[in-house]
């Protein structure tokens, strides 16, 4: 596929409409001015002779060569309709894959705020420092630039050790550039690079779940006797869970009584205290909220966050322990928190329906209003928090 040899057949065929074969000629690995000539002044199909003359010079090259030799060229429509023909549609999209997707629309975006944004992704460490000195160059487009810091960013995103990871720092980069449309497009990378799927991995009858089934990101619960115990599980060897809650378990007796109650982090083992370990679900439909009625802290409607960004938020509350107010059994407690972390939300827990944790009306769209980021999630948490202290 991508990474397949081109046939002279199907090489000839998709790049027929490409209208100055030269220029994308010298972006070919192993192909030459001397070899353009050589071609140009022959007889016969020049895209035929190039093909022959390429895999001549560099006998291992492959389809992702003529895309990245396209993109030099910003024939991006060519890319576009190449990259359709050539990606396996029954391969799991990979990060490379979701990248190169956007990349277009990426493309536009970026050339409007190219210094800034390439600015920002080297004090990130995420780009070299020739690649934003590339950006400095005066007299080139500036949408071409920003094509050679896109195909930069895919070159090292196929080179990472967790392109995952790296893809997802980018698009954290991207949205703190706070424009809009780039905010929108890093938002759309992140759905499709760590969906929430809760949804879909839960039963109508139980949520239970396991601990090998669970996912970084995931809103998991401990059914108590008389009570359900709420956190984030994070995954992370000094990290399992986030949770709202005077001890490591949980306790019920500790949320009463220690003056202690902050978010803190515990082992899943200790989350779950010898109970059932279990998943609350979003993006579920209307009637498996209404066939969950009996357990409806289990089963939301609401939107979720993609789960970096609530990973990302349940860390910072993490770092700033306090920074979530007193805990109330009612009003403010560990579900609150899981809630608001997936979905900017602080008012879905089940338990505070009808009544609210900050009594602002029920119609503000301030409080109604959910983000896509944990970076608009944490402003609006602060605007609200502001305002209920004035």
């Amino acid at each position: 596929m991508i990474d397949d040899q081109p046939s002279l057949l199907s090489f000839t065929k998709y790049l027929k409409p490409l209208v100055d074969w030269k220029p994308f000629a010298l972006f070919l690995p192993g192909i030459t001015q001397s070899d353009v000539k050589i071609i140009d002044k022959a007889k016969g199909n020049s895209i035929e002779a190039l093909y022959k003359s390429w895999l001549q010079a560099n006998p291992h090259g492959s389809w992702r060569d003529v895309i990245t030799a396209l993109k030099e060229c910003d024939e991006m429509e060519l890319v576009n309709n190449i990259e359709r023909k050539v990606t396996d549609p029954t391969k799991g999209k990979t990060p490379s894959a979701i990248f190169r997707a956007h990349s277009v629309e990426l493309t536009d975006s970026i050339s409007t705020s190219i210094l800034r944004t390439s600015n920002a992704l080297h004090a990130e460490g995420l780009i070299s420092l020739e690649t934003k000195e590339d950006m400095d160059v005066t007299g080139v487009a500036n949408y071409r630039k920003a094509t050679t810091l896109i195909n930069s960013i895919d070159r090292q995103l196929r080179a990472s050790l967790d392109p995952k990871e790296y893809l997802i720092d980018i698009c954290h980069v991207l949205i703190n550039q706070k424009y809009r449309t780039l905010t929108d497009i890093a938002t759309s990378i992140l759905h499709e690079l760590v969906p929430d799927n809760s949804a879909n991995r839960v039963g109508y009858v139980s949520n239970a779940i396991t601990g090998e089934e669970v996912k970084p990101g995931d809103h998991i619960l401990s059914q108590r006797w008389f009570h359900t115990h709420h956190g984030i599980y994070i995954g992370e060897p000094d990290c399992e869970v986030i949770h709202f809650s005077g001890d490591e378990t949980g306790s019920l007796e500790f949320k009463r009584s220690s003056p202690h109650c902050q978010i803190r982090k515990t082992t899943l083992d200790k989350f779950r205290d010898g109970n059932r370990l279990c998943l609350v679900a979003y993006n579920c439909s209307v009637g498996s909220k209404i066939s969950s009625i009996l357990h409806s802290a289990y089963c939301h409607t609401e939107k979720a966050m993609p789960l970096s960004e609530t990973i990302e938020l349940a860390k910072y509350f993490l770092n700033h322990p306090k920074e979530f107010g007193e805990y109330d059994i009612a009003n403010n407690n560990s579900e609150t928190f899981a809630c608001f972390c997936k979905t900017s939300l602080m008012n879905v827990a089940a338990q505070l329906q009808p009544t609210r944790w900050i009594p602002l009306p029920a119609g503000s769209s301030v409080v109604n209003s959910q983000c896509d980021t944990y970076v608009e999630a944490l402003e609006k948490y602060h605007r609200i928090r502001c305002q209920n202290t004035t």
